[in-house]
């Protein structure tokens, strides 16, 4: 069966734009790998806040709270993705205040799990920012 890219393209846009959770993820997800789009991870990265934005809205359960997470999260990783690590570093730092808001949502395990990885996230994008100076320092 053949994709009807342009279609299907149109579909999750009209979606999105109402606001449809699993339409804005993807919508990010398009952009950020260039799936049926081209490649454009500033408009991945408007889409993911587009995504933030219904999620503060709308959290009623520890699986959408574990969901505003992962999405703040994946704000940074696209960042990384884009070499702006001073914006990734935000992004991780505001997944930790994002985590910090819900905690009552979300069994101390997997607060704990959540700020782990986050964490180790945000280890690995200072260790990025701090190469350059590195560098510098060296010469």
């Amino acid at each position: 069966m053949e994709v009807d890219h342009k279609r299907a393209l149109e579909l999750i846009t009209a979606a999105a734009e109402k606001d449809c959770p699993d339409a804005l993820a993807e919508m990010a997800n398009m952009y950020q790998n260039g799936n049926g789009v081209p490649r454009d991870v500033p408009t991945a990265i408007r889409w993911t806040y587009r995504l933030i934005d219904y999620q503060k809205r709308n959290i009623a359960s520890e699986k959408d709270a574990i969901d505003s997470i992962t999405i703040h999260r994946n704000l940074g990783v696209q960042y990384g993705s884009a070499r702006k690590y001073t914006e990734e570093r935000t992004a991780y730092l505001n997944t930790l205040s994002e985590i910090e808001r819900l905690k009552d949502m979300i069994s101390p395990n997997e607060i704990l799990r959540q700020r782990m990885y986050t964490y180790e996230q945000l280890i690995g994008v200072c260790i990025k920012l701090w190469e350059p100076c590195e560098a510098y320092l060296e010469q």
